[in-house]
């Protein structure tokens, strides 16, 4: 007879050789040089991976502790964050145009290295490659990428590490009027009066012919290479998108497969350094957490902004903790700074009182967690619209990153601090950000799945996605009903016209009886 010990391990071995059975090989390409973008995209690998997946990544990255079937191929792509080293003030600056511009620049290097990379002739040529699945990273310039689903006939997920994703509507056919959703990389609030929303629709406009006109000539082109190059014609479609959202914080209307996974890169609290942990817990005031995260680096500020912070922080009862990457003369007894701090740990401590931040989506969601309130200064892109749903909210005030007196830091951080309203308001947001059906990470998993199992799930692609905008805005049901309206105008003018004249004609001839 078979003892119960027995029949545990043979089910074990039964458990886990079906998982292994129905486990998929997943193909991973993230070339953008941001860690927080790549945070957010190794948090979806790592949840397929835990759920019994085989992990290929390609990145610009290196793998610090290696792990049995998830293997990151470290390929050189140039980073984001080597396009801001100059100063935050000339960066802020920058018109729209000129931020596009950089970024197509650098995607279009991308493309480049990664066509005529060892990695993928590689991957294409070899006869053991065999994926069921590839998951990227949106860039306008995607087709570089997808020339493996292509090869090998697999279906397409893509991520999108930030919350401002009006760029990637199209894709998918999501709803985006200019009348309720904010263009993304714009500080316009959800809730727009007026004026706002006459902004929105130009800068929505404006997008739209602009991306058309600039990123059309160089798709052809692209596709063509790979023609030529690979004999592979691009025809693929995405199945569904990872968005670093949650309705908590922006609720708009979203199509069946785009996927809300905001706040997926949030892990277990970890022990805190011991001289940070001793810093904090000696804090009877509270703390304030400041640090601008890894691509926006504090020691980016002007040396007269740096002064204005000293002063403010050596006026203040609560101990500042700041990521600064260089040494600060003078510096206030009540401030600790850093090259490098677990942002994550800190903000769970219940002393942490304040938050200043350049509101990059992993920090906000950190902050919403921990209830943590805000002090924002965003620079550019998504910091923008993050900053004005989070301020319309009532869980932070939003600094100009131009006018950084001592007056402005001041009042931001009495405000934020002493105003109880915030903390309320933040803890009310933070209830709501935790309230889901099921876990960001359980999301990724099911729904990858789901595309796989139903070979690109290309059924749940909305219509609105092969619709051309003329369609999309009814503008050709327009144009006929204001056709057909011009026209009724004109035949009744006509008539009328007619009408008058025979009723002329009638005098004309009595006249002449008379």
């Amino acid at each position: 007879m078979i003892g119960p010990q027995i029949w545990s391990v043979v089910s074990y071995l039964i458990i886990f050789l079906l998982a292994d059975a129905n486990a998929a090989n997943i193909l991973g390409i993230f070339p953008i040089g941001a860690k927080s973008h790549f945070g957010f995209d190794k948090s979806i690998m790592k949840s397929l991976h835990a759920a019994g997946h085989e992990i290929t990544i390609i990145c610009p990255f290196e793998e610090t502790e290696p792990v049995v079937n998830f293997t990151i191929i470290s390929m050189s792509f140039e980073s984001i964050e080597s396009t801001t080293q100059g100063s935050i003030e000339d960066f802020v600056k920058l018109p729209l145009f000129s931020y596009i511009k950089i970024a197509m620049a650098i995607m279009q290097q991308y493309c480049d290295n990664f066509l005529t990379s060892k990695y993928l002739h590689d991957i294409l040529n070899s006869p053991k490659s065999k994926f069921d699945v590839l998951i990227i990273e949106y860039l306008p310039l995607h087709h570089c990428f997808t020339i493996i689903a292509e090869k090998f006939d697999i279906p397409i997920i893509m991520t999108c590490p930030i919350q401002a994703a009006h760029y990637i509507d199209p894709l998918f056919g999501n709803p985006s009027h200019p009348a309720a959703i904010p263009v993304g990389f714009s500080y316009i609030p959800q809730h727009m009066n007026f004026l706002q929303r006459l902004e929105n629709a130009a800068y929505y406009i404006y997008m739209e012919l602009m991306l058309a006109n600039m990123i059309s000539s160089k798709v052809d082109s692209i596709k063509q290479r790979i023609r030529d190059d690979f004999g592979i014609v691009s025809r693929k479609t995405f199945s569904l998108v990872f968005q670093n959202s949650h309705s908590s914080l922006f609720a708009r209307p979203l199509v069946q497969n785009v996927i809300e996974i905001g706040g997926i890169h949030l892990e277990p609290n970890k022990t805190l350094p011991q001289n940070i942990q001793k810093f904090i817990d000696e804090s009877s005031a509270g703390v304030i957490l400041f640090t601008f995260g890894s691509m926006s680096r504090g020691s980016f500020l002007s040396s007269e902004v740096v002064s204005a912070f000293k002063d403010v922080f050596s006026q203040i009862p609560q101990r500042v903790i700041w990521k600064y990457e260089k040494t600060i003369e003078d510096l206030p007894k009540n401030v600790m700074i850093s090259d490098w701090l677990p942002q994550r740990d800190i903000l769970a401590h219940k002393n942490v009182v304040a938050f200043i931040t350049h509101c990059g989506q992993g920090g906000i969601y950190e902050a919403i967690y921990e209830s943590v309130p805000l002090v924002m200064i965003p620079f550019f892109g998504d910091q923008l619209p993050n900053a004005a749903d989070l301020k319309e909210k009532g869980v932070g005030v939003v600094l100009d990153p131009l006018n950084l007196s001592i007056e402005e830091i001041r009042n931001a951080l009495d405000l934020v601090v002493n105003d109880t309203s915030y903390r309320k308001n933040m803890q009310k947001l933070s209830q709501r950000f935790k309230d889901r059906p099921m876990t960001p990470q359980e999301s990724v998993v099911y729904w990858t799945e789901y595309v796989i199992s139903h070979q690109g799930a290309l059924h749940l692609r909305s219509y609105f996605a092969d619709m051309p905008t003329y369609q999309y805005f009814l503008l050709d049901i327009l144009s006929v009903v204001t056709l057909a309206l011009l026209l009724l105008y004109t035949f009744i003018r006509l008539f009328i016209k007619l009408c008058f004249y025979k009723i002329e004609q009638r005098h004309e001839r009595k006249n002449k009886k008379n």
